[in-house]
C-alpha cells in the first residue's frame, strides 16, 4: 500500500519512514499541494502541530476530495481537533502518543471505513482534567447562552479561531471576540478545555 507523509520535519521524517516501510508500507513525501502525488496512492497521513489549522483543513479537505483515506497525527494532541478533522473527511485520528508500530491496526479499520480513533484519547482527556477538579465543584451548566453565543461556543469546541470563525459566520471578528468573552464570563471558563467541559454537562 502506497502512503503520502505531510511532515516538515526532516528528522522526524526518517523515523517514521522506517517505522511505516518494516510494515510493507510504501512511503513518499509530499507537501500540502498534494499535487505530484503518485496516482497509486490510497492514503494520506498528515501530521499537525498547533499552527496554520487553516492551512492544515486545506490540505486534508484536498486530499478527501481527490479519494485519498487520510489519517491526521496531531503532534499538538489538542482535544478540541478530533471533531474537527472528522468533519473535514478525515478517516481517523491519532494524538501524539500513539505508537506507529501500532498502525497496521489504523489500516484495518480505516480500510472498512470506519473513523479510527486513538485509543488513548480518553485517557488523555481525564488526565488533563485533573487540574479542573475545583472548578468542576462550582460549575453551573445550566447558564443561559443566546443563538450567537451557542453557535460561537461550537466553533470554538471544534478548534476554530477566532479568525475563522468571523470569516466561517460572515461577522467582524471584533465582534467574535466580544461574544467569546461573553462566553467565558457568563460560565466562568478559564481556557478552551473548560468550554468543552461546559458543553459536555450543559448536556447531560
Amino acid at each position: 500500500m502506497k502512503i503520502a507523509v505531510v511532515d516538515y520535519n526532516p528528522i522526524h521524517r526518517e523515523g517514521v519512514k522506517k517505522t511505516l516501510e518494516k510494515h510493507d508500507l510504501d512511503v513518499v513525501f509530499a507537501e500540502q499541494h498534494l499535487d505530484d502525488l503518485p496516482k497509486s496512492t490510497e492514503l494520506l497521513l498528515c501530521f499537525v502541530d498547533q499552527y496554520g489549522n487553516q492551512r492544515w483543513q486545506n490540505c486534508i479537505q484536498q486530499a478527501v476530495a481527490s479519494g485519498l483515506k487520510v489519517i491526521v497525527y496531531d503532534i499538538a494532541s489538542n482535544l478540541q481537533r478530533p471533531a474537527l478533522f472528522k468533519k473535514l473527511g478525515a478517516h481517523g485520528y491519532l494524538s501524539s502518543t500513539f505508537n506507529l508500530d501500532d498502525f497496521p491496526q489504523v489500516l484495518r479499520v480505516v480500510k472498512k471505513n470506519n473513523f479510527f480513533i486513538d485509543p488513548s484519547l480518553p485517557f488523555l482527556f481525564f488526565e488533563r482534567l485533573a487540574p479542573y477538579e475545583n472548578y468542576l465543584d462550582a460549575f453551573n451548566p445550566n447558564v443561559a447562552l443566546t443563538d450567537q453565543e451557542n453557535e460561537v461556543l461550537d466553533l470554538l469546541i471544534e478548534g476554530y479561531t477566532t479568525k475563522e470563525i468571523s470569516k466561517r459566520l460572515t461577522s467582524n471578528k471584533r465582534l467574535i471576540d466580544e461574544t467569546k468573552e461573553k462566553i467565558f464570563a457568563k460560565i466562568g471558563a478559564v481556557d478552551n478545555l473548560s468550554l468543552i467541559l461546559y458543553r459536555i454537562c450543559s448536556r447531560l
